[in-house]
């Protein structure tokens, strides 16, 4: 899959398809969050270079979007359960490469920093972040 998840991965610095029903659904997103539309990152208030890491995290959600995204996108939003299976992954994805890019300091903190973002309100906290810690270390292990 990692060779398949930033294949012409494109950033634009707009508001994606459907942004309305996003934000009914997630009141607490600010303009310096990022979404995943296919091969698109849609970035509408991310003045800077996205990071690296970052274009992991949205490129396995772009993978995994498949060919139907705005389904994805509704399901997303609609299915907690379904939510968090999607961003186990793409929060793995971007530890895994500060893992392998950062030293010991840098992991630890940012390891907190994902954690806490995972176990936050913009994704509903549908986990706290002692677990979201546990689920994203996991990575490391296969």
């Amino acid at each position: 899959m990692d060779s398949k998840i930033l294949t012409n991965l494109q950033v634009i610095r707009d508001y994606p398809p459907i942004y309305d029903e996003i934000l009914a659904a997630f009141p607490n997103i600010t303009d310096d969050v990022v979404f995943s539309w296919g091969n698109k990152i849609y970035a509408p208030g991310f003045a800077s270079e996205i990071p690296p890491e970052i274009h992991w995290h949205e490129g396995v959600h772009g993978y995994r979007q498949g060919n139907d995204i705005v389904g994805w996108w509704h399901r997303y939003i609609d299915d907690v359960e379904f939510r968090l299976a999607e961003e186990i992954p793409a929060h793995q994805k971007e530890f895994q490469y500060i893992y392998e890019h950062e030293n010991r300091a840098m992991r630890r903190r940012m390891l907190n920093m994902i954690a806490s973002k995972l176990s936050s309100p913009l994704y509903g906290k549908m986990i706290t972040p002692t677990q979201a810690k546990k689920i994203i270390k996991e990575v490391l292990n296969g």
